[in-house]
């Protein structure tokens, strides 16, 4: 059984980049969820900000699945054709 750890992540819309990047082990899960959710009070009244939590076996991995976070959308797209 493979265990998956989650990212939680904070990124800026607006300067497309990554306030925060922050990884639980599989037990924390509910850690992460409160954190997430208490974060996203936070900045509940800024749009250009958004929170997310992703389960993904790797930071490599996610990269690869959500490469537009980490401005790799280009690369991806390339890679593809």
């Amino acid at each position: 059984m493979v265990r998956m750890p989650y990212f939680l992540m904070v990124y800026d819309r607006q300067a497309a980049r990554i306030l925060e990047l922050r990884e639980f082990a599989e037990a924390e899960r509910d850690d992460a969820m409160r954190l997430r959710d208490a974060r996203e009070e936070t900045e509940m009244d800024n749009e250009r900000i958004e929170v997310v939590l992703f389960g993904a076996e790797s930071e490599d991995a996610l990269r690869r699945t959500h490469g537009r976070y980490f401005g790799l959308s280009g690369t991806l797209a390339a890679r593809k054709q």
